[in-house]
């Protein structure tokens, strides 16, 4: 595997709620913090390690500013570790691991959202290629993730059947508002 600066342990998201639902008056950094701890706990990373902290948060309203710096603190990290809030629609929990050099069929497992049909079409069409590689968990429609989740979701919806079947290489795909889109190349480094 290339060097990267960029590597994600597990895949955690905080809890997903409908509008005004139970999850409404809770800030994003509040379960934010929760996620930061329990990443730490998985991973057993050390917190006093050069690190940076990307949070995703689309509508801050009510937040408080830099809902990533917050979560940080109150995870357990301390303040020498900098953390930065995204904000970019649906984009905002994906992590985008660009590889040079691959081709459709180096991917063994896609998440491909349904605004990308051609897509799936694109990595199906290949002889010996099957549906059966593509989105296996349901996509974006299927599951109903809120504004700015789109992300999130399908990065775990990749992220964890990789990591269950033993697969190294992976797609996610999704649209983030605005006519733009954004892809993930997730690599697996078990060794």
């Amino acid at each position: 595997m290339p060097d990267c600066a960029d590597v994600l342990c597990h895949c955690v998201r905080t809890p997903i709620g409908r509008s005004g639902g139970s999850v409404n008056a809770i800030a994003a950094s509040g379960p934010g913090a929760r996620l930061v701890g329990e990443e730490l706990r998985r991973s057993g990373l050390d917190p006093e390690k050069d690190a940076t902290v990307v949070f995703g948060n689309v509508i801050q309203a009510g937040s408080a500013m830099n809902p990533a710096r917050q979560a940080a603190l109150n995870g357990g990290l301390p303040a020498s570790i900098p953390a930065m809030t995204v904000t970019r629609a649906s984009g905002s929990g994906a992590e985008a691991f660009d590889r040079a050099g691959w081709a459709a069929g180096d991917v063994e497992r896609a998440g491909i959202n349904e605004a990308f049909a051609a897509i799936t079409l694109a990595l199906t069409d290949e002889p010996g290629r099957s549906e059966d590689l593509v989105t296996v968990e349901g996509g974006a429609i299927a599951h109903g993730p809120p504004i700015g989740a789109t992300g999130a979701v399908g990065a775990t919806g990749l992220l964890h059947p990789m990591a269950r079947d033993g697969i190294r290489r992976g797609l996610v795909t999704l649209c983030i508002a605005g006519g733009q889109g954004i892809a993930g190349l997730p690599e697996r480094d078990d060794g």
